[in-house]
């Protein structure tokens, strides 16, 4: 049976910048400060919900996770439904 909507998903890479701050506080309380900049491409990816970007989703976390499984990833949605459905 085809589906009512063809698969379409577009994908946009975005160039951005990271920051990370880094504080130190010393010993005698003194502190200090450290900025570290990174470039970065922000993958961007436009379609049908289901199954489309659905399926998209569950295989770019696999990918970005296959050698590191602990590393932090930060996902970004529009709705607190759509968070919820992602986790």
């Amino acid at each position: 049976m085809g589906d009512a909507h063809p698969t379409v998903l577009n994908t946009k890479e975005i160039p951005c910048e990271v920051l990370t701050l880094m504080i130190i506080i010393k010993p005698e309380g003194k502190f200090s400060n450290i900025i570290f900049k990174k470039a970065i491409m922000l993958s961007v990816k436009i379609g049908q919900y289901h199954p489309s970007l659905e399926n998209s989703f569950v295989n770019t976390i696999q990918t970005l996770k296959k050698d590191g499984p602990l590393t932090p990833l930060a996902v970004v949605a529009p709705t607190n439904w759509m968070l919820n459905r992602l986790q």
